[in-house]
């Protein structure tokens, strides 16, 4: 049954307002609790528009709180303070000391140092399905959060007033939306709304419901919220200044822009032309002095950037790289002018102190945890947490179309395991996993079993294997600092050469059928293109010159393979080949987009994987290149899905699933 929109009391029956109100609650005289407010961080809170003692409270906070401190040493049972932390709290305790011995012990307790509440890890929605982008409203008391519904159809937004079971459903298109940003005043939610595979619209609707207003459209691909919770939309406090990232045409990075309640618009950042995601992830500090983004050139590649504004809201200098080599940052959120928390891919939320820059990892959500939200009342961090485990499926063939029997997994564990490649006898696999921690380079049988771990080098994470034809060497992909080269070892991971050094991206390597050569894609001329390095030389050799990612031979060895963006700021467009003695390309299929990581070539025919839907819709398809037939050989998972690859024999199709277990709000009540 889809939630019903009645926002119920419970809300209004949790808030306590006034001083009399609280003390009432507690239990204690209007003096007391003013103190314990001052001096023992009693949450509560102060109405901005009024003077300084209007106040309320909210009994679910003062519970905690009450918990919290009923644990505390009492009178009877005191503990050492720590008296030389502070110098104030020092002189009061030894001031206290000598009243005690004068008979007033019972005084000394109130005046205990202070320990604030320990953080709580509580769930906010445990609905079937993805609830997602939680955005708080100005006052801390709702969250507006992206949900696929009870019928699990489509994205829509929705409203929920803490300490209510039940959502309100704000929008109802039979489009994808997402993304709410919650204004400064309260009175508006901003979202995104996919307009096509390659537009999304800026929309706006009052938080209470009623129609929506598009206030204009950018160039953009919906899979980056679909595959990558990305955040799009942000609002500069104390300001109807909404800015969005998003792509002014297809042929740019993305760049953050202003956009107004007429739809005029600004631009704020102009990232460099090589950068294929560009400048995402907008987020204000608190005083809308200071805007925190993300930019890169992959989702792995990006890294937080701090920009000042100035009064207008324009940048008053360039921006600035806040950490070196913090690679894939996304979804920062400020705590205080100067934290910032957020998400990196593949190892969950992070915090970073300014100034210092000093990172680490938060040590609650698991590896998937991501897009924070913060709400400084009550001091409540809200993150989207769940699930994602990377394994790496297979299909059983009987015929080059036909399937025997359902998909299985083939290398699975509790951690992740993606990018296999199959050796040339057919008897092993190379694939990356982060089972030690880091992600390297394994190895086990066809089946999976007996892995055994190729690759650690110091400060580098390995992926994306590659077997020589000979079966005696893997190439693979290496990232140090964000930035990716080329390196080969032996099949028993020894005598590790690396085969490119220069400071742009150099990936996706695969070795010619002669063995003689290593194809790999690389932004190094400020586009993306094929390369290929000699294996006995090092020679280096420029393909293609209009664009190319993940170049793979023909099996006779006569094609070269690879796809050729629409413009070259996406991972994702239509496959083209090239003879490999040279001469004209040529496109094959221009009905289907598909990633470079996401085709398997023979002699006669191409097996690939497409999502022309834009949202995770997959299929498993096969070209065959006599007659340019193409067959839908079967739907595959609802979610990220690809390095394919297929067994020497044609009998086994091997990919990558990301198998999604759902995500749920969880709050972090007294984040600190």
């Amino acid at each position: 049954m889809e939630p019903s929109g009645n926002e119920g009391s419970s809300a209004q029956d949790n808030r306590l307002e006034g001083w009399k109100e609280i003390a009432a609650y507690l239990k204690h005289s209007e003096r007391t609790v003013r103190r314990w407010e001052a001096t023992e961080a009693l949450p509560v809170r102060r109405h901005l528009h009024e003077q300084r003692g209007s106040v309320y409270a909210f009994r679910t906070e003062l519970d905690t709180w009450r918990d919290g401190r009923s644990q505390r040493p009492t009178p009877n049972q005191p503990a050492a303070p720590n008296v030389e932390s502070h110098p104030h709290n020092r002189k009061r305790f030894w001031a206290l000391l000598t009243l005690a011995a004068g008979g007033a012990g019972l005084l000394a307790y109130e005046f205990v140092p202070i320990r604030r509440p320990d953080p709580l890890t509580v769930p906010i929605t445990s609905y079937l399905g993805n609830e997602l982008d939680p955005s708080f409203s100005p006052d801390g008391l709702q969250i507006a959060f992206t949900w696929t519904g009870a019928r699990q159809d489509n994205h829509d937004i929705y409203v929920r007033p803490l300490g209510q079971d039940r959502p309100v459903r704000l929008t109802s298109d039979p489009a994808e939306e997402f993304g709410p940003a919650w204004s400064p005043d309260g009175r508006t939610i901003a979202f995104l709304r996919v307009a096509s595979a390659n537009q999304i619209q800026i929309v706006t609707i009052p938080a209470a419901g009623g129609p929506s207003r598009v206030l204009g459209e950018f160039h953009s691909e919906p899979r980056m919220f679909s595959k990558y919770r990305t955040r799009f939309l942000a609002w500069r406090p104390g300001s109807r200044q909404l800015t969005v990232a998003g792509r002014n045409s297809p042929d740019e990075p993305h760049s953050l822009w202003t956009i107004d309640d007429n739809g005029n618009r600004r631009r704020l950042t102009t990232p460099p032309a090589t950068a294929t995601f560009g400048d995402m992830n907008p987020a204000y500090a608190p005083d809308g002095r200071k805007l925190v983004f993300t930019r890169g050139n992959t989702r792995f590649t990006s890294e937080l950037n701090l920009v000042p504004l100035s009064d207008d809201g324009l940048p008053a200098t360039d921006p600035n790289l806040i950490v070196q080599g913090l690679a894939s940052a996304n979804t920062p959120v400020w705590v205080g002018d100067r934290r910032i928390v957020f998400h990196r891919f593949f190892t969950g939320l992070w915090t970073l102190s300014l100034p210092g820059n000093h990172a680490q990892p938060l040590g609650f959500g698991r590896w998937w945890a991501g897009m924070p939200a913060f709400s400084s009342h009550g001091n409540r961090l809200v993150y989207a947490d769940g699930g994602h485990d990377l394994n790496i499926w297979s299909l059983d063939l009987v015929a080059p179309s036909r399937l025997a029997g359902k998909p299985r997994r083939a290398v699975a564990s509790t951690r992740g395991e993606f990018a296999a490649a199959v050796s040339p006898d057919g008897r092993q696999l190379a694939f990356a996993s982060d089972r030690s921690g880091n992600n390297e380079i394994w190895i086990s049988d066809i089946e999976g079993q007996n892995a055994t771990q190729l690759t650690a080098l110091p400060g580098r994470s390995a992926g994306e294997p590659r077997w020589s034809p000979d079966g005696r060497w893997i190439a693979f992909e290496s990232r140090q600092e964000g930035r990716a080269d080329v390196f080969a070892m032996r099949a028993d991971g020894s005598s590790v050469r690396q085969l490119t050094t220069h400071r742009a991206d150099d990936l996706w390597v695969n070795w010619s059928r002669d063995g003689a050569w290593l194809y790999f894609s690389s932004n190094r001329t400020g586009t993306w293109d094929v390369w290929k390095t000699h294996w006995e030389t090092g020679r280096e050799v420029r393909v293609t010159t209009g664009g190319g990612l993940g170049a793979a031979e023909s099996r006779d060895g006569r094609y070269l393979y690879y796809v050729k963006t629409e413009h070259s700021n996406s991972s994702f467009g239509f496959l083209w080949r090239a003879p490999v003695q040279g001469g004209r390309e040529e496109p094959l299929l221009t009905a289907f987009k598909i990633s470079y990581t996401d085709f398997a070539v023979l002699d006669d025919a191409v097996y690939f994987i497409s999502d022309d839907q834009g949202f995770g819709r997959n299929a498993l398809f096969l070209l065959q290149l006599g007659s340019g037939t193409v067959t839908r050989i079967t739907n595959l998972a609802d979610t990220f899905v690809g390095y394919l690859t297929i067994t020497p024999d044609r009998r086994r199709i091997l990919y990558t699933v990301a198998e999604e277990k759902g995500y749920d709000l969880v709050a972090v009540e007294n984040f600190r």
